[in-house]
């Protein structure tokens, strides 16, 4: 299985950010980014089994709104 590149990391970011901050359905990110709402849901599934380690953002330390949404795409 190929690594996965800079191109897959942003396009992964940019459908996190329309789920968690425009707060839009799996069937309207799916229509938005040309995909199927079974292939956005199967996305996010895939991303939920490799954490493999807890991710430091649930630290109520590291929730300052130090970063602004959309950060990558600027």
């Amino acid at each position: 299985m190929a690594e996965p590149s800079r191109g897959d990391d942003l396009f992964l970011l940019e459908l996190l950010a329309c789920r968690d901050h425009d707060e839009l359905s799996a069937a309207q990110i799916g229509k938005m980014m040309g995909k199927s709402r079974s292939a956005v849901l199967g996305i996010f599934h895939r991303q939920r089994d490799g954490d493999i380690v807890a991710c430091a953002c649930v630290k109520p330390d590291n929730k300052d709104g130090g970063m602004p949404a959309r950060w990558w795409a600027s």
